[in-house]
């Protein structure tokens, strides 16, 4: 079973759902302070780490993952003490019996009420459950939840990392907190070197809910030169080989309108001298990333590397340790090059 990295463990178990990101930014905050950069928090909630002293006068190189995960909102009481809510970001699908954690007034715990087979009527085993049909069951009484649960309160899912076989690892929330930790790997390996230019790593605000965060960030920066890192979606037997990605041969790198040739190219050139495994990902639309919403937002475009994962917004989304790792690796010698590259000119 692999060793599952301690800052991979704590982002992924940091609860963080749209708009309420303090926890895994402020994991992310204190483990770039840790290596000796400059951490802020922005007026829209991005937070922010100078790998060097920010010069107005310089271009900028913005790393970018998205900080918030899938969860869900309470909308509402039912009798007998149950909370009913609505989804954000997740497949209803996977919910019924899982475990969930309500951040109201006091933290508690639940769990989303589901009817045995045996009570179940053959109809009911048919049906696919839709965030109305679903309710959380804490124990309490109606009265006590209504006392320590406003309305409106998040609720996320409950879980830690888990070790598979091989190197590969299950549970809540890889998507995007695998991306910040690419992100401060890489930048661990970039801040002995003389960059000449900026270099901004984001852990973007609201990504889940609109591509929102990366909006800000992009028109306060205006980087010359910008690497999203996100996921994709990983081969399993009943998808589709063209839209799918295998899992143990290192990530993607996105190609198509919305991405940047040069940038991307260069990414290529990296990862081939370094000997790092990646596949392209052809994408002919936008890409579902934050590098679309700059794209959108500034004419901005940059590379878009991507971590293949199983089960993309579920509780249960499974990735290979290699393809992490390989991914900062990627993203390190990516930005020495361009580094290399700018100083010469």
């Amino acid at each position: 079973m692999p060793k599952i990295p301690q800052l991979l463990s704590r982002l992924c178990a940091a609860e963080g759902v749209s708009g309420r990101e303090d926890a895994p930014a402020s994991v992310f905050a204190a483990a770039g302070e840790a290596l000796g950069f400059t951490a802020e928090r922005d007026c829209l909630g991005n937070t922010l780490l100078y790998v060097n002293s920010f010069d107005p006068s310089r271009p900028t190189c913005l790393l970018d993952a998205h900080a918030d995960e899938i969860g869900m909102l309470v909308t509402g009481y039912a009798p007998g003490g149950f909370l009913k809510f609505t989804v954000i970001g997740l497949d209803p699908r996977t919910l019924p019996a899982r475990e969930v954690i309500i951040h109201g007034r006091e933290r508690l715990f639940g769990s989303i009420a589901s009817l045995p087979p045996h009570v179940q009527r053959r109809e009911d085993m048919q049906k696919a459950f839709r965030p109305e049909d679903l309710s959380i069951d804490t124990g309490l009484s109606e009265d006590r939840l209504r006392e320590l649960v406003p309305l409106g309160s998040p609720v996320t899912l409950r879980g830690e990392l888990t070790p598979l076989l091989g190197d590969r690892i299950c549970g809540k929330s890889l998507d995007d907190r695998a991306g910040l930790y690419v992100l401060l790997r890489a930048a661990e390996g970039l801040r002995e070197k003389a960059l000449p230019f900026n270099l901004v790593l984001c852990a973007s605000f609201g990504e889940e809910v609109g591509l929102r965060g990366i909006r800000t960030a992009a028109h306060r920066f205006a980087p010359a030169w910008s690497f999203v890192v996100d996921v994709t979606h990983a081969r399993t037997p009943d998808s589709d080989p063209e839209e799918t990605f295998p899992m143990g041969e290192g990530p993607t790198l996105g190609t198509g309108p919305h991405i940047g040739r040069e940038l991307t190219a260069l990414c290529r050139r990296a990862a081939e001298e370094a000997q790092i495994p990646y596949t392209l990902e052809p994408l002919s639309g936008g890409t579902g990333t934050n590098l679309s919403a700059m794209h959108r937002a500034c004419g901005l475009t940059g590379a878009l590397i991507s971590i293949p994962i199983k089960y993309m917004h579920t509780p249960y989304e499974t990735a290979c340790l290699s393809d992490i790792e390989a991914a900062a690796k990627l993203l390190c010698v990516s930005v020495a090059g361009l580094a290399e590259r700018e100083a010469a000119k």
